[in-house]
């Protein structure tokens, strides 16, 4: 070409970027500065595009340095494009620091920015920016309603994806394949996915099917994965995708047989499986690995590096996720084949030659196993450094960092939340207990055992019968594992005007005492930002105390049903009653005292409904715990809190642990009757709890058996106290079998916590029983060289 300008320049560079080939147009684009062409803002948006769907970071952000200097940056092509190149790379703050930023915006900026927040799980974030879209003008497009169809499928929002789809009419867009493929993705239940794509008014594409095929691997479908496959297959697909994924979701499902066919089958048709890179840019240099790969030169180092941290995830409770490995070979066999990954190989490169502080990034250009973004949230903490893995996971960037260690273990709560709180009863979940189902348990459970936990017991302290702890820190000091999901946003007290156990109502021996009638009772909480993420919604817990020293109070308390019209729905049920002593307790006042001026039930009720108000434009979820005693004051609550309205439309669900029954078969008619509340009532086999009181009384919700009897950690027969402790229950949760016997963990979680307050494990694990106790026993050194108990952390309660 006789004359080149910077329009023939960018025109070769945009062609070999749409081409995908990307080495090409990085190379021309060296060339167009070697020969000092003055680049224009379409020259730039090319190459930062190159570099996003390559993922080079550090070259896109000396683009980007660039661009500022040449003033090009201000382009909203520009802009688009970094918008995109850092939302890839993991870096969305940076992406909305260039959207806030850009002088000029387009409906492109707007898309760009709506995708970063979807992919990254910011899904109030993306539909907010739309809202911000709209009032400043702009009309969405096709590109748009795929935007938010992405959001809502990560998040798993149902419903809100049903509205988007079809609010496309409005604007006259015809839902296209894309559409299609998302909703199919969104849509939590398989019937109805095949409903959607049956009413489809084209020929479902690949895309669709696959899409399909992927929620039949995550519910581990196998009979329609089959099906979605067979039609994939016939629309000419060659997609190796396809191919491993109905493999690995006939594995997953235990027919390794069909596992095998299917890989045959590949093999016959002379597909070969796409081989999984994942790589890595450090010092300007890019580092491709491969699964068991040896050809790099620090191979050797690499992996002594992931042995050695393999051994340190190994003692924090990682362990190894089988369920994907499509050949049938033993355990350790398959925990061998899943070590080497090519991403781990990545990641051990970075940890030799990544100085600290600075981020890993690792990219990768296919789904991630199970296992790895499992492994990846153990490697943060083992490591003590600050870095950043960044890929896809089910099209959604996955970004983690050392300050972020509170998604570990949590699968797919946040897609799956309304599922995993009975929206469909539990149907299908609890036999086997789905793994998702098990870590949602546990996470509610911990908030019960910690209501326990921080309960000032010491009854020679004046402020016996109180919380031990400031709100604020609550939860970080009773040792939750999770600590930074939730913030306590109101503390509960309460008081009974009828006879209860000391070990539910603690009486100070002190004539100096905080209160004469009230006690601490729990908590109300709420998602923090980082909690919305990992939970899918900003969700309301309650979390009621109860006690599990004394049980003599089985003989002893008053079992009496009183009626419970004030908490019941009028109607619902003809003679609803519950026990006197839980509704004492939920109801009882006193004008002259400080902190029950308020009932404990108004007090909840005033705070839900705060609560409400304060998160109206976001989606939110009421869930209602506790354990023993505290179980049945969760009931009752959960039920005025449905009945009365207090919810408006949100779900609400209760977790109880070792619940005893709560009132008579009217009240269990009410409890059924109510169209948003869910209770799932957890039961260990041998507890003698949840069979009283007997006489008149009735279980409301649904029931899951458990049997710590089965753990080979714990001592057999054990006690009542063992089978009603909350740590050996959330043990039991982590690890029944259900009807098909026997215990194997299925959940990471220590076993030293079964001894946190008991002495229920084997002797051979040499764990000391009920280890767990507030330091020097809440004795503190004064100033003047004296031990006394120390007083009361001051709140603003």
């Amino acid at each position: 070409m006789p004359e080149r300008n910077v329009v023939s320049w960018s025109a070769l560079i945009g062609g070999y970027a749409d081409a995908g080939m990307h080495p090409a147009a990085l190379c021309i684009f060296r060339s167009a500065l070697e020969e000092a062409v003055q680049v224009n803002d379409f020259t730039v948006s090319c190459i930062v595009r190159v570099c996003a769907a390559a993922t080079l970071f550090e070259l896109g952000a000396q683009v980007h340095a660039r661009s500022i200097k040449t003033a090009l940056d201000a382009s909203p092509f520009v802009g688009s494009s970094l918008v995109s190149l850092y939302s890839k790379c993991g870096l969305v703050d940076c992406a909305y620091q260039v959207f806030s930023a850009a002088p000029e915006r387009n409906l492109g900026i707007w898309n760009a920015v709506l995708i970063a927040s979807a992919q990254h799980g910011h899904t109030s974030t993306a539909f907010e920016r739309f809202t911000k879209m709209q009032n400043a003008g702009f009309r969405p497009n096709f590109i748009t309603f795929l935007c938010l169809l992405t959001a809502c499928s990560h998040a798993g929002l149902v419903d809100e994806g049903k509205r988007y789809f079809s609010l496309m009419k409005e604007y006259r867009i015809e839902p296209q394949v894309e559409h299609y493929a998302a909703m199919v993705d969104l849509l939590g239940r398989i019937t109805e996915a095949l409903d959607l794509i049956e009413s489809m008014p084209m020929e479902p594409p690949d895309s669709v099917w696959g899409a399909l095929l992927m929620a039949c691997r995550m519910f581990k479908d196998a009979d329609t994965a089959a099906i979605a496959a067979k039609r994939l297959f016939e629309t000419g697909s060659r997609s190796s995708g396809a191919h491993m994924l109905l493999s690995s979701t006939y594995a997953a499902a235990g027919r390794h047989v069909d596992a095998a066919l299917a890989r045959k089958a590949m093999r016959d048709a002379g597909i070969r499986k796409e081989t999984g890179l994942s790589w890595l840019e450090a010092a300007g240099e890019v580092h491709t690995f491969v699964s068991n790969c040896r050809r790099h030169p620090r191979s050797s180092e690499i992996y002594n590096v992931l042995e050695k941290v393999g051994k340190k995830m190994a003692a924090a409770g990682y362990v190894a996720d089988t369920s994907a490995v499509v050949k049938d070979v033993d355990r350790d066999e398959k925990c061998a084949s899943l070590g080497y990954h090519s991403e781990r190989l990545a990641i051990g490169l970075g940890l030799l030659i990544v100085p600290e502080g600075v981020p890993i990034r690792v990219m990768k250009n296919l789904r991630v196993c199970d296992d790895c973004h499992n492994a990846v949230k153990y490697l943060i903490d083992p490591c003590k450094l600050l870095y950043a893995l960044k890929y896809r996971m089910n099209g959604c960037q996955k970004h983690f960092l050392s300050n972020m260690s509170s998604l570990r273990g949590f699968g797919n709560i946040a897609r799956r939340w309304r599922e995993l709180n009975g929206a469909n009863y539990w149907k299908g979940l609890l036999d086997p207990l789905d793994v998702d189902l098990r870590k949602n348990i546990i996470n509610y459970g911990e908030l019960s055992q910690a209501a326990y936990t921080g309960l000032n017991r010491e009854r020679r302290s004046r402020y016996a019968g109180s919380c031990l702890f400031r709100r604020k820190d609550f939860l970080s000091r009773v040792d939750v594992s999770n600590p930074n999901l939730y913030e306590i946003t109101k503390f509960i007290y309460a008081m009974c005007t009828v006879s209860l156990p000391d070990d539910f109502m603690i009486k100070p021996l002190s004539k100096a005492a905080w209160s004469k009638q009230s006690n601490w009772m729990g908590f109300v909480a709420v998602a923090t930002d980082e909690g919305k993420e990992v939970l899918g919604r900003r969700d309301v817990v309650v979390a009621w105390r109860g006690t599990i020293r004394v049980l003599e109070w089985m003989d002893d308390l008053d079992i009496s049903l009183v009626p419970a019209s004030e908490i019941v729905r009028p109607g619902s049920a003809h003679d609803p009653r519950v026990h006197g002593g839980w509704l004492s307790v939920y109801t009882s006042t006193d004008p002259g005292s400080r902190y029950n001026k308020q009932s404990a039930r108004y007090q909840v009720l005033d705070e839900v409904e705060r609560l409400q108000d304060l998160y109206k434009q976001e989606e939110t979820s009421i869930t209602i715990t506790g354990h023993s005693l505290g179980a049945a004051l969760a009931t009752i609550s959960a039920t005025d809190i449905v009945s009365n309205g207090y919810n408006k439309t949100c779900p609400v669900s209760a977790f109880v642990f070792g619940s005893p029954r709560v009132g008579n078969s009217d009240f269990q008619k009410a409890f059924d009757s109510a169209e948003d509340l869910r209770l799932l009532r957890v039961r260990n086999s041998p507890d003698v709890v949840p069979n009283w009181p007997k006489l008149g009384y009735s279980d409301a919700g649904t029931e899951l058996m458990i049997d710590t009897g089965e753990s080979p950690y714990i001592k057999s027969p054990g006690n009542p106290l063992t089978w009603h402790d909350m740590e050996c229950y959330m043990h039991g949760v982590a690890g029944t079998q259900g009807s098909n016997g026997g215990f194997e963990l299925e959940v990471d979680r220590d076993i030293a916590l079964v001894n946190k307050h008991e002495d229920a494990l084997k002797k051979e694990y040499s764990i000391p029983p009920s280890w767990w106790v507030v330091q020097n026993k809440g004795m503190v050194k004064g100033k003047d060289g004296r031990w006394h108990l120390a007083d009361h952390e001051d709140d603003d309660d």
